[in-house]
């Protein structure tokens, strides 16, 4: 499982502690929204005239680092610790004591991001196969059944010569354990399927619980 945001949301975080006599602080401000394409950067900073203000103070090697650290905090979601994708990261206020070492940077960093997936409710998303059924006319009801109780999605049902018909779906991972043997058995082994990876799909709240739960 992965896990996504389903809407921007914006917080910060401040961090203060004194390590062997050396007062370290961080102030950071940032938002967590959606990615809408791949193109998209998943990193960028608040291009606003009073953002700018403030970030344009900024090393350019701190920008880095927050940019590193932030993107590694996408790695382990609040959820179950999936990846969290689909998110772009924008900052907007980073203040930063003197003396401050960049471990206390990064764990700022992280904790920030992390309480914005908290704040903005993240949800599970499941993998998904596209899969490909070639079967017997008289045998396409008994594949439809069986699909339904899959939470498979029928995309398309199309001829093939006289006899076959070609059953285009797309199911959960989580719902095709063994499900080749399935078919087989269902169509007495005169089918042929197909599957391959068709990206992730957010997961209904009822059928988010039952993962969490078995995590």
């Amino acid at each position: 499982y992965k896990e996504a945001i389903e809407e921007a949301h914006r917080s910060s975080w401040k961090s203060e502690k004194e390590i062997a006599g050396s007062k370290q602080s961080v102030e950071i401000e940032m938002t967590l929204d959606v990615k809408h394409s791949t193109s998209e950067d998943i990193f960028r900073l608040d291009n606003s005239a009073e953002a700018s203000e403030c970030l344009k103070k900024i090393r350019p090697r701190y920008i880095y680092l927050v940019k590193k650290s932030a993107i590694a905090a996408l790695e382990r979601g609040p959820k179950i610790g999936g990846q969290i994708v689909d998110v772009c990261i924008k900052l907007h206020r980073l203040v930063i004591g003197r003396g401050t070492v960049d471990a206390f940077i990064s764990a700022a960093i992280y904790q920030c991001v992390q309480k914005i997936m908290l704040e903005a409710n993240c949800r599970l998303m499941e993998p998904m196969m596209a899969i490909q059924i070639v079967v017997p006319s008289e045998k396409v009801s008994s594949i439809l059944a069986d699909s339904g109780r899959r939470r498979a999605q029928i995309l398309e049902i199309s001829l093939r010569g006289e006899q076959n018909k070609v059953i285009e779906m797309i199911a959960p991972l989580a719902e095709l354990s063994g499900y080749s043997s399935v078919v087989r058995t269902i169509s007495s082994g005169t089918a042929s399927l197909t599957m391959q990876p068709h990206g992730y799909s957010m997961l209904p709240p009822l059928d988010e619980a039952t993962a969490i739960r078995r995590a």
